[in-house]
């Protein structure tokens, strides 16, 4: 049945694209795959995606996206890895053993300084967006942005509903080590690739309560510097504000310098049942970044401080804004964690895209009755990156738990992508 699914909607996107008066980027697809060569997971993945983009008709579009995630049967696999599998077999281990799911599915409408969406896709909002996975979280939102003067733009979304991609057991499981502070909940071991109401999601007790309001404003007017604001309100359960200013100031003809604060704060509405003091909850950290990148985007350094209160952030919705995040360690919003990264990166585009980052994060012990020691990351990535969508990555990750030394992980991988 899921081959069945998926040949009827690929021959509907194929269709649709032919029948097209505009060829020209309307389908294209991707293929990823995702291979540990050594450590302690044990898994290799692939991940087709085909995308189709209607031409635009008095500003109105509508989008498909159809993913297929499963196991490419190269490792015999013991677990689940960060990215790895969006189906909910722990082990799959054969090629049809894979999960689909038709992730966007939405209408676009833009003419002039006003936008609007209404359907299923990615929501890139700093607590609704981390950069790794196969499948990514979708969302079910409406959302309408308009440009205004003065630089200005202002957004407004409403959330009703989320489906956690294949990285989400990671967040909840290695990185979160079993709490709501690394962009999942419980509900992510067991049910990912389908849409869940924002209530029952977050581990709330009256799920059709729960809806949430995103407002965004993001200013340009002051030279060289982007302020962004964010606020989210979760009907009677959480409120959040989330705010950055980056400051990117030209000191030589190739170089210019990054300065960035960012702050985070959470205030509980109403007790819960995964917490019956949650009304009471309140918690912030902010953050600050200072280094400097190439124009032309071929380098980038930067050293990030964070510093968390006295209370876990709580964090059920796929968000990781904090500079001070890993691949696999986002101990900076755990309570009474302070973080310091150090980030490298340079690409050569004459030398096919060879490039070369660097992360190496220490995190301070934090609250956990669990934590025993501090923790702290190192992440090593290097390949050739030919834009637009085609790569060939090694990446090393080794990651002290603050947990427990049998939670340390070393671990080696190939990701290779290919767009077309």
């Amino acid at each position: 049945m899921k081959i069945l699914n998926h040949t009827l909607i690929l021959l509907i996107l194929i269709s649709s694209s032919l029948f097209s008066k505009e060829k020209l980027n309307q389908l294209y697809n991707e293929i990823k795959i995702n291979h540990i060569l050594s450590g302690e997971l044990n898994s290799s993945s692939y991940l087709y995606r085909v995308k189709y983009n209607s031409p635009s008709c008095g500003g109105l579009s509508y989008h498909l996206g159809y993913y297929v995630n499963g196991d490419t049967t190269l490792k015999t696999n013991t677990n689940v890895d960060g990215g790895i599998y969006t189906g909910n077999d722990i082990a799959p281990k054969k090629l049809q053993d894979f999960t689909t799911q038709l992730g966007d599915l939405y209408l676009r409408f833009k003419r002039g300084s006003i936008s609007a969406f209404h359907g299923k896709s990615t929501l890139n909002t700093p607590m609704t967006h981390n950069l790794y996975s196969m499948i990514p979280n979708f969302y079910d939102y409406s959302k309408i942005k308009k440009k205004l003067i003065l630089k200005t733009e202002v957004s407004l979304a409403h959330i009703r509903a989320m489906s956690y991609g294949s990285r989400a057991y990671s967040d909840y499981t290695i990185i979160g080590d079993n709490t709501y502070s690394a962009g999942a909940t419980s509900l992510a071991t067991t049910k990912r690739a389908e849409f869940i109401d924002i209530g029952t999601i977050s581990g709330a007790d009256v799920a059709s309560t729960y809806k949430m309001m995103h407002l965004s404003v993001r200013n340009s007017l002051v030279p060289y510097t982007v302020i962004k604001l964010h606020e989210y309100y979760t009907t009677d359960l959480l409120q959040m504000l989330y705010t950055d200013v980056i400051t990117k100031y030209p000191f030589t003809s190739d170089l210019r310098s990054l300065f960035g604060i960012q702050y985070l704060s959470q205030k509980g509405l109403k007790s819960t049942t995964f917490d019956s003091s949650f009304a009471s909850y309140t918690s912030s950290i902010y953050g600050i970044m200072l280094g400097s990148e190439s124009f032309d985007n071929t380098f980038k350094s930067y050293i990030s401080y964070t510093k968390n209160g006295s209370s876990d952030i709580f964090n059920p919705w796929g968000g990781d804004p904090l500079w001070s995040s890993t691949m696999f360690s986002r101990n900076e919003y755990r309570a009474s964690v302070s973080a310091i990264k150090f980030h490298y990166y340079q690409i050569m585009p004459d030398m096919f895209g060879l490039f070369f980052q660097s992360d190496i994060a220490l995190y301070t012990k934090s609250n956990f009755a669990t934590a025993t020691r501090a923790g702290s990351e190192v992440d090593l990535i290097s390949g050739f990156d030919l834009k637009n969508g085609n790569y060939f990555k090694f990446i090393y990750n080794y990651k002290v738990s603050e947990i427990d030394k049998a939670l340390d992980m070393k671990v080696l991988r190939i990701l290779i992508g290919l767009k077309y």
